[in-house]
């Protein structure tokens, strides 16, 4: 998505889940320190047999995400310095339009005013507090990444919809839920793109069509990037 914005200065907007239980290493965390990770949890858990984690890494720096109960979102936007400012203004424009979103189903959300300071990053991206993330209590829920292209820039991030088992320390809505009702389902997909957008058209000029599948963008290189994120050259680069 960011090379085709790169070549057509277009956005695009993507909202999908995982079809298999997945890690996603960020682009510079240790190989050693997924597969300790990945170690820890097979030793304490008795389901280790039945249930396979998938391992990609990202384009994205941060911490790893276990992608099992959550929706991911991938954002590419042309990016003209001067008339748009820092791209952390992004961060701002998108979370704000998703803690508007958690609003509506009764989360008292809000946004992580500055990094947290620490010598050693939790492995876990959603254990760690950076500026922009979106935090409902003291749990994060929602947490998001960048990369630049020549000419545009990258923003990924998921919200975390409930409690995994690979992750078990991590509260996902659906547990916060339980106190606070309506609760979010599957079928709210769509307002959670749309929330986006929305937050996005008040402050950027973009105009949005529908488009179902990512193929029909026209990106040829779709197969080879799924190729290239599953090798082990890329797997283990750090």
């Amino acid at each position: 998505m960011l090379k085709w914005c790169d070549e057509h200065q277009a956005a695009a907007l993507r909202i999908y889940q995982w079809s298999t239980p997945t890690l996603s290493l960020g682009y510079f965390q240790p190989w050693k320190e997924c597969r300790d990770y990945i170690d820890q949890w097979e030793q304490a858990s008795e389901e280790s047999s039945r249930v396979e984690l998938e391992i990609v890494r990202r384009r994205t720096g941060g911490g790893a995400i276990i992608h099992h109960h959550d929706w991911t979102y991938s954002l590419t936007i042309p990016w003209e310095t001067n008339r748009q400012g820092p791209t952390r203004n992004l961060y701002q424009w998108v979370h704000q339009g998703l803690v508007r979103w958690l609003a509506d189903f009764g989360f008292q959300a809000h946004m992580q005013i500055l990094s947290e300071p620490t010598t050693v990053q939790p492995f876990l991206c959603f254990l760690r507090r950076t500026e922009g993330d979106i935090l409902v209590g003291s749990d994060k829920v929602i947490g998001s990444a960048q990369r630049r292209g020549r000419r545009s820039v990258l923003q990924h991030g998921s919200v975390l919809l409930a409690r995994s088992p690979f992750a078990s320390i991590l509260p996902g809505l659906h547990e916060i839920q339980s106190f606070t009702p309506p609760a979010i389902s599957l079928k709210e997909k769509d307002s959670f793109g749309r929330s986006i957008l929305i937050s996005l058209q008040k402050s950027i000029a973009i105009q949005w069509q529908t488009c179902h599948h990512i193929e029909s963008l026209g990106c040829p290189e779709t197969s080879a990037g799924i190729s290239e994120h599953r090798s082990s050259d890329w797997l283990q680069r750090v």
